[in-house]
């Protein structure tokens, strides 16, 4: 029976180190980061004056508010982005299909910071 047997053993904890939800754990050489893609964040065009209709990609590219009129023929008014979205830097995107209010949001880089314990 060896000295030890009898002996309570102690544990050593080491502590790592890891990403918050939403970030992916990189490294350089022997920098480490936390990486959020960039991304641009969708908003819905404004809606159509009374009286006029959603027409997507009506004229060229450009999704319209349009309607027929008995007298004057075809109205159209160009879709854009609310003035509210455009205060917080949105700007209208011209795409194939539904065209949107859209704003750039940048990746965002930080070290990992969520502490993880490892016993061993």
């Amino acid at each position: 029976m060896s000295a030890e047997s009898g002996a309570a053993r102690t544990a050593a904890a080491e502590t790592f180190w890891k990403c918050p939800t939403g970030f992916a754990f990189e490294t350089n050489g022997n920098a480490a980061h936390c990486k959020k893609p960039g991304y641009v964040d969708h908003k819905p065009l404004g809606k159509c004056p009374v009286g006029l209709y959603v027409y997507a990609d009506r004229i060229g590219t450009k999704d319209m508010c349009a309607a027929t009129n008995p007298v004057t023929g075809e109205i159209g008014v160009e879709r854009g982005c609310v003035s509210t979205d455009l205060v917080l830097g949105y700007t209208k995107r011209i795409v194939a299909g539904t065209d949107y209010c859209g704003k750039a949001i940048p990746a965002q880089f930080q070290p990992p910071t969520v502490a993880v314990s490892l016993t061993v």
